[in-house]
């Protein structure tokens, strides 16, 4: 779907279907990652949220939880965040290719572009119709329709009739026909699924190899409650998931090795192999899948690395771009792996250039390397790649100063507001060594993009304290 399901132009509108015909299922393909969380802190003078991660739906949750400003201006916040307490639950849906980030907190769907250097969410529009249409209900009932989603089930949901408007329904809704809402009654919930006994584990295993996908995806689900406990059943996993035709039961399957951990650690290479996955729809959540699950039983990475600098030199540039992000996701114990990533960000390909530069501050390299790398990066045709090279030479505070002059030249002919206000908040964490700069700050004071006259005030005040 890529751009076709959110525009990032100031409207924000859906651009490939009407309002109406929005789904549940769609939001889950977009967005790779989803969880329930919980609002750990919140100060509404400063219109900031922090969440701490509670339950994964799909995808990894960040170890620490993730901010989210809940104001447009930093100041007024709006009235549907007005009652917003410590312990509130939410559902947040992230990891989509455009970083942005979707939330329902107690009632109010708001949608915000997100920033993985900062880990900061900053709020782009509240009480979005397109998201209405697609479910209107608790969190927890929300949680409960996208577990049963990834499971490849039918979740019925209650959502908006018509935008902005009173009249509900309740529609009948599967990843596997993710355009198609079918009109139903209200359907009663199911009663939780207990975690099986740990003696029921050959059991489990024999029904891998059943003839109905359902039944398989099942049994995987089983074994991955199982977590450690399932530790045996690895090699009947490993031999069941990479022949298996069904995305629902290849992923659950996929995903129990993940629960296993470590222990698993023997499906590595498998798991390799099914990174390479298809490369849209529910394809490409078994892939991402199995770079989660990769992360979880590889985790010194000794048995994968090699295999992902491989993928990286691929004719294929979606096994490169999955490469590059693999990296990433790996952690930075990979500092030895950085050139390749410093050499990717000259890929041809500019989605593979862009997760390079991403990832590529993920594995904390030296700032001999990086700064040059993140430099040229700074004049690439592709707008995030800026943006993150930006990001990455403000971690490195004033060491960044070599890239003083390709700072200002990116500054003086970006066209993008969000990614020119990167490039000077760089400026600002270089500090007095920029002092140069200061001239051209001064100019940017008058600049029509809000974000961008704060970001250079802030970069005057840095550089010249007092002046």
């Amino acid at each position: 779907m890529g751009a076709g399901l959110l525009a990032t132009a100031a409207a924000l509108a859906y651009i490939d279907q009407p309002v109406e015909n929005f789904t549940l299922p769609k939001l889950l393909l977009e967005f790779r990652s989803a969880g329930l969380y919980e609002v750990e802190r919140v100060d509404l003078e400063k219109g900031t949220i922090r969440f701490k991660p509670l339950e994964p739906i799909q995808g990894h949750a960040p170890a620490d939880g993730i901010n989210h400003t809940i104001s447009y201006d930093g100041r007024t916040v709006p009235p549907e965040f007005k009652n917003v307490k410590v312990g509130q639950k939410a559902v947040l849906f992230r990891d989509d290719p455009y970083n942005r980030a979707v939330t329902l907190l107690e009632g109010t769907w708001y949608l915000s572009s997100w920033d993985p250097a900062t880990n900061l969410s900053r709020l782009m529009q509240v009480s979005n119709p397109y998201f209405e249409c697609g479910f209107q209900g608790s969190v927890g009932e929300l949680v409960e329709a996208c577990k049963k989603l990834v499971r490849g089930e039918t979740a019925v949901v209650r959502c908006l009739a018509k935008p902005k408007a009173t009249e509900t329904h309740w529609v009948a809704v599967t990843l596997r026909e993710p355009n198609k809402k079918t009109v139903v009654p209200a359907a009663p919930a199911d009663p939780p699924k207990p975690a099986p006994a740990a003696d029921a584990l050959p059991a489990l295993v024999e029904r891998l190899k059943a003839e109905k996908p359902v039944d398989r995806m099942e049994a995987a689900a089983a074994l991955g409650r199982l977590g450690p406990g399932a530790k045996a059943a690895t090699p009947a996993l490993v031999a069941a998931f990479p022949p298996e035709k069904d995305p629902f039961a290849r992923r659950a399957m996929i995903a129990a090795l993940g629960a296993i951990g470590p222990d698993a650690r023997e499906a590595a290479p498998a798991l390799i192999a099914a990174v390479r996955d298809g490369y849209g729809s529910v394809d490409d959540l078994v892939g991402f899948e199995a770079v989660v699950a990769l992360a979880k039983v590889d985790t010194d990475n000794a048995a994968s690395s090699q295999y992902v600098l491989a993928m990286l030199r691929d004719k294929n540039p979606d096994v490169r771009h999955r490469a590059a992000a693999l990296l990433g996701l790996m952690g930075g114990h990979l500092q030895a792996f950085a050139p390749a990533l410093a050499a990717a960000m000259k890929d041809e390909n500019p989605g593979v250039r862009m997760e390079a530069v991403r990832s590529f501050m993920k594995l904390r390299p030296d700032a001999g390397l990086a700064v040059p790398a993140l430099a040229q990066a700074l004049g690439d045709s592709e707008k995030n790649a800026r943006f993150y090279a930006a990001n990455g030479l403000a971690d490195f505070g004033p060491a960044a100063k070599p890239a003083l002059k390709p700072l200002m030249e990116a500054i003086a002919r970006e066209k993008e507001p969000d990614a020119r206000a990167r490039e000077i908040r760089a400026l600002r964490y270089i500090g007095p060594e920029a002092a140069e700069a200061v001239p051209m700050l001064l100019e940017l004071l008058k600049d029509p993009n809000k974000e961008v006259q704060s970001q250079a005030e802030k970069a005057i005040k840095k550089i010249k304290p007092g002046g």
